[in-house]
């Protein structure tokens, strides 16, 4: 089973996460269809584009310049700042999702 939050699961209102960052979403200037769920949400986070997903334009990450990128680095923060299950973004270039990761993932303990 998938273990990524659905919109009855996260620990908040996605369409009040999306009002309180809706600045920084029109920003990143990734399509409304991306932003209708969080299962299309996470889908672009996990591949950066729709997989599961029919997107009539084809839209990808690569598309995004680098003020929306940097928009879209601070959307993805933000939603996990809020409590929503962490998994690796890859939709965000490796540095970033590596910082992420060692933001949320606890170091594995060595014995």
């Amino acid at each position: 089973m998938d273990e990524r939050d659905t919109e009855a699961s996260l620990p908040f209102d996605w369409e009040s996460f999306l009002a309180a960052h809706a600045e920084t979403l029109r920003a990143s200037r990734v399509p409304p269809l991306i932003f209708m769920s969080v299962d299309h949400w996470e889908d672009f986070l996990s591949h950066g584009y729709l997989d599961a997903i029919e997107d009539p334009d084809d839209f990808t990450v690569d598309e995004l310049d680098e003020p929306a990128y940097a928009a879209l680095r601070d959307l993805v923060t933000a939603y996990f700042d809020a409590g929503a299950r962490f998994f690796v973004p890859v939709a965000l270039r490796s540095d970033d999702y590596l910082a992420l990761s060692k933001r949320y993932v606890a170091p594995r303990q060595v014995e």
